[in-house]
């Protein structure tokens, strides 16, 4: 989920929160992409609403494979929106002030934004019991966690960014951070993924049996 915050000046957009509910985690949720489901009632939303509704709005972007929807959000349609549908999820975290997650990649993406997260996780100790993760959960998160609704409230109205477990989880899975990352997927691409400050040596073309060259780094898969 996603929430954006309303200016406290005179504005016609409000804040918002995105949340990104990824039941298809959660092993009691379903066993795949045909039954998956998120347990709405983990949530109390009307909580939520009358907390936060005169400052924020609120986007929930489902996971595609929850086979159920909130049928809730009619009753509160100047606060919920449900942004499902919407493909990109990258354009959706450019305009969320904060964002809500369980154990979804999507923290992965945002922490390079360095705006507060939350990690809502009401079911943690059974999903580490059934499931568990490739590092430990405490340690990985860079954010707060919230195992109640009044914690996640509490939380989302006071938004800080845990700068030293941000910095921490971003050097520790980006090697740089300076947006250029495709500026060298290219260069990489036309030296055909070589050492780009060794100087090029003249080499044999080795065609393929369709008469297609093959790269240096692509060699192996012809013998």
């Amino acid at each position: 989920m996603i929430i954006i915050k309303l200016s406290s000046q005179p504005a016609t957009k409000k804040s918002h929160f995105t949340f990104m509910l990824d039941s298809i985690n959660r092993t009691r949720s379903g066993n795949g992409q045909q039954s998956a489901y998120y347990l709405f009632e983990m949530l109390d939303f009307k909580a939520i609403y009358e907390a936060l509704h005169e400052d924020y709005v609120f986007l929930l972007k489902i996971h595609p494979f929850v086979q159920n929807q909130p049928s809730f959000l009619y009753e509160y349609a100047d606060f919920y929106y449900d942004v499902s549908d919407y493909r990109e999820i990258n354009d959706i975290l450019l305009v969320a002030d904060q964002l809500i997650t369980d154990y979804s990649s999507v923290c992965f993406e945002y922490a390079l934004l360095n705006r507060p997260m939350i990690f809502f996780a009401p079911d943690l100790a059974d999903y580490m019991a059934t499931r568990n993760f490739y590092f430990d959960y405490f340690d990985f998160i860079p954010g707060p966690l919230a195992e109640t609704t009044i914690d996640l409230i509490t939380q989302l109205k006071e938004p800080r960014v845990e700068q030293e477990k941000w910095t921490r989880f971003v050097h520790f899975f980006y090697d740089q951070l300076d947006g250029k990352a495709s500026t060298r997927f290219v260069e990489a691409l036309e030296n055909q993924f070589g050492d780009a400050t060794q100087p090029a040596t003249q080499a044999t073309t080795i065609v393929s049996d369709d008469g297609k060259a093959i790269p240096s780094w692509g060699k192996h898969a012809t013998k």
